[in-house]
């Protein structure tokens, strides 16, 4: 075999955990988009998105549940778009940005 022919279960569980990521960024975007009637709380959403697309993808199990764990907060977060817009205060989206934050470093 050729040097770089031989696939290892870290190489596919390295890209489960990539492709975990690119679905967790597109769907923060959706939501930044969603939370376009107030500013501040799409800017919270957009700058958490672009800081979490150039995290690097790992083979480590927790790692991956703690990027699984971030795509349920994402998922709160849509949820949290209706009660936003209704209200205009952007307190809940405060809360589970920072949620997201601390998952985004312990992994």
């Amino acid at each position: 075999m050729g040097l770089f022919g031989n696939k290892t279960k870290g190489d596919a569980s390295v890209l489960k955990d990539s492709e975990i990521i690119a679905e967790n960024v597109k769907q923060l975007r959706v939501v930044a988009v969603k939370f376009s009637e107030c500013k501040e709380c799409a800017s919270k959403v957009t700058a958490l998105a672009e800081t979490y697309q150039y995290v690097s993808p790992k083979e480590n199990k927790d790692t991956i549940a703690k990027d699984k764990k971030i795509a349920d907060r994402i998922g709160d977060l849509q949820v949290a778009v209706t009660k936003v817009l209704k209200t205009k205060q952007c307190d809940e989206v405060d809360d589970i940005v920072q949620k997201i934050k601390v998952l985004i470093a312990e992994r």
